[in-house]
């Protein structure tokens, strides 16, 4: 299974991950997650550290900053614990590859009969990954979606050429959301 759920903090995505791979393993089939090393982006901090100077320089928010300051650090450490928990559940409980894949390894991830995408935004054009649409999966072997989320109503035509592309070669597409069964719909 490849979802989102290796080193993410995002609770639902990790107990998404967890329910489908114990479900599986539940009715007789010997499932885990593929870990996966995203692509990342990163915001640009240097003019994001100026905006902020810009700010505490006005007397108007030097107060404001300051109180802020405060709640946000108390808020960084309610937010430190829970990453720990979720840290703590996903490496506990969630059966997983041995391997660590980036998107450049993923070619050589072929020891699965059958492979599932799902759930998550896997399929949410605005950070669009090919590993999400199993591109990487070998011939001959079935590629499923469980779930998948596309997370927006329309696609552009381009999106949609890229979308009927990666789907062809999957043997069965189930999506989460109504809009995403109409929009996928249309390009069979």
């Amino acid at each position: 299974i490849l979802t989102h759920f290796y080193k993410t903090h995002n609770c639902g995505g990790c107990l998404q991950a967890y329910a489908l791979c114990e479900f599986l393993n539940s009715v007789g089939y010997d499932a885990e997650q593929i870990a996966y090393v995203q692509h990342s982006s990163h915001p640009d901090t240097k003019r994001f550290a100026k905006s902020r100077l810009m700010k505490v320089l006005q007397l108007a928010e030097l107060y404001r900053y300051c109180t802020s300051k405060v709640s946000k650090r108390l808020y960084r450490k309610a937010i430190a614990r829970r990453n720990l928990a979720v840290e703590r559940f996903t490496e506990s409980t969630i059966k997983r590859s041995a391997q660590v894949y980036t998107a450049d390894m993923l070619n050589t991830c072929t020891d699965y009969d059958i492979y599932i995408t799902g759930s998550d935004q896997v399929w949410n054009p605005k950070w669009y990954e090919r590993a999400y649409f199993l591109d990487f999966v070998p011939a001959g072997k079935k590629k499923i979606s469980y779930a998948a989320s596309i997370g927006q109503a329309a696609l552009t035509a381009e999106q949609q050429k890229v979308f009927k592309e990666q789907l062809s070669g999957f043997s069965a597409v189930s999506v989460r959301e109504q809009d995403a069964v109409a929009l996928l719909d249309g390009l069979s």
